[in-house]
């Protein structure tokens, strides 16, 4: 497989993005919610489906890693500078709260 192809590599689930960083769903879910994990929604009529490229992910771990590494917490303001980095990844509605951008 290519570079180009692996880097676009998309998981398709909760199940799948927790396989990819060998953790259980809640604590991907967790990550989505409060630390900016980059995850893609497709909004349907009652609910949504879920998915992530491996690329951002490993992007979002790196950054994550290196703070961690620095002593620093992945505070709001980081996860706001992630969403920044991956736009499409939050949608400006979920579960009826707003998100930021």
């Amino acid at each position: 497989m290519s570079a180009a192809a692996e880097g676009l590599m998309r998981l398709e689930s909760w199940k799948e993005i927790a396989n990819f960083f060998k953790r259980e769903v809640r604590t991907v879910q967790l990550w989505e919610r409060h630390e900016g994990l980059p995850v893609h929604r497709h909004h349907h009529r009652k609910s949504a489906t879920v998915h992530a490229y491996e690329s951002e992910l490993r992007a979002w771990w790196d950054l994550r890693c290196r703070a961690q590494l620095t002593g620093e917490t992945l505070s709001v303001s980081a996860s706001i500078n992630l969403a920044a980095a991956f736009p499409s990844t939050r949608s400006s509605m979920s579960r009826g709260r707003i998100l930021l951008p």
